[in-house]
């Protein structure tokens, strides 16, 4: 009896301890488990989201922007950002379509068989298209691009080549509400327009940044409505924040106009996917604020030099900053147009200029400054004696190296200033200083 009682204890004693240590081994398993679970692991899908209070303009090493934050910037974002239609009204006059010969039209049908999704019915069945002349009534030019109000009373912002040569113009808001708009004025040196909205309750606006702050690699997005998808967004970083307007030369298949100092000196370069129809819409930083206008994109395809195949280009996309253009929106708002101070007067670098002449016999001292190519007879420059060959080196006591930097400082005063600039003359052995007042540029002369 006292053997069957000490042999039940030991039973009993054992299974608790083997029950224990069960329960120990279960607790090591889901611990370890749990510990080498892969850090982008998200389980189920959850309704957390992350605060934008929390994004930092700075993006220092090591943040957490949390999953959400392009959802985030993207719901702050999008009730400013409007689709902008355009219409230009044609000519009333018909124009009359012609007669192309055989071989003209076996290669439009070869063109079309290429550029459509499906297959083109074969002649043989008796079905071809009419090539015949005929009476074409012509038909209104459309367009469409992107823009975003500045202001809560409807004024919006986009590009000048948005909204060139149109009559008509409606913006529609992601809501799906279309507003008639009227043009209040552009700017076509930096490439940028104001419309404005009737409209009878505030609107939100978008909140403008300093994109002179901007760095290398910090996220933003863009919005738009590329190919006529309104209220896309993309995401990507700032690639390069100061593309020079030389940089921009041949990238398209229009002129820059590098010659054309007045226009955007300098570009936010961005991989957030900007097409047509992006044009006029905002470039946003991590913070919520527009930091830039998106204008273009790097177009013309490059040839591969081994196998002689066309390589396309993407990810390459260009913004005006908006630091660049804020005076120019602030004029058009008051003023319906945009005055620039001058002096009347064609300039380029000196650098540019002795490379042009290297190796003649060329003599000047001074290497760095703006070289005055012309002056307009009656302006600013020949009113204060100042002559083709001079060389301006500062304005105000500032230095002037590029004709960029000289551009950018007389942006910086208002016409009828007065400003004293040093000129070296003579291949630069005399330096005199000069005053100008400046005058407002005649936009209609430019070349």
């Amino acid at each position: 009896m006292e053997v069957r009682e000490r042999t039940d204890n030991f039973w009993k004693v054992f299974s608790v301890i083997l029950l224990i240590v069960m329960v120990g081994l279960v607790g090591v398993i889901v611990w370890q488990g749990t510990a080498s679970r892969p850090a982008f692991y998200e389980g189920r899908p959850t309704n957390a989201k992350s605060s934008l209070a929390s994004l930092a303009p700075s993006l220092k090493p090591g943040g957490d922007l949390g999953r959400y934050w392009v959802s985030d910037l993207a719901d702050g974002a999008l009730p400013y950002v409007v689709n902008i239609q355009t219409k230009q009204k044609a000519q009333q006059q018909p124009k009359v379509s012609a007669q192309g010969s055989g071989d003209q039209q076996q290669e439009m049908m070869r063109r079309m068989q290429q550029m459509l999704p499906f297959d083109m019915p074969d002649q043989d069945q008796g079905q071809q298209f009419d090539m015949q002349p005929q009476q074409q009534m012509p038909e209104d030019a459309t367009g469409v691009g992107s823009g975003f109000v500045v202001r809560e009373d409807g004024y919006i912002v986009t590009n000048a080549h948005v909204v060139d040569g149109a009559d008509e113009y409606t913006v529609t808001f992601p809501d799906g509400k279309k507003m008639p708009a009227k043009l209040v004025g552009k700017d076509e040196f930096e490439d940028i327009a104001v419309l404005k909205i009737e409209a009878k309750d505030k609107l939100p606006v978008a909140r403008l940044g300093d994109s002179d702050t901007t760095r290398i690699g910090e996220p933003v997005i863009a919005i738009g409505s590329p190919i006529g998808f309104s209220a896309t967004v993309t995401a990507g970083i700032v690639s390069a924040n100061n593309r020079s307007i030389s940089d921009m030369r041949g990238l398209d298949d229009s002129d820059s106009g590098a010659e054309d100092i007045r226009k955007p000196q300098h570009y936010l370069q961005t991989d957030a996917a900007i097409n047509r129809g992006n044009s006029g819409g905002p470039l946003i930083n991590s913070d919520g604020e527009v930091i830039g206008v998106n204008q273009a994109i790097a177009r013309k395809d490059m040839v591969n030099p081994y196998t002689g195949d066309w390589i396309p280009i993407e990810g390459i996309g260009f913004a005006i900053p908006i630091d660049e253009v804020k005076n120019s929106i602030q004029q058009i708002v008051e003023h319906g147009s945009v005055k620039y101070p001058g002096i009347s007067a064609s300039i380029q670098d000196v650098k540019t200029y002795l490379d042009q002449y290297k190796g003649t016999d060329l003599k000047l001292d001074v290497k760095n400054g703006v070289y005055v190519v012309k002056v307009m007879i009656g302006g600013p420059a020949d009113k204060a004696g100042i002559k083709a060959g001079d060389v301006i080196l500062n304005i105000d006591g500032k230095k002037a190296e590029t004709a960029n930097d000289f551009i950018k400082m007389l942006n910086e005063h208002k016409v009828g200033d007065r400003v004293t600039l040093r000129v070296a003359r003579q291949g630069g052995k005399q330096q005199d200083d000069v005053s100008v007042v400046l005058e407002a540029l005649d936009l209609s002369k430019r070349q």
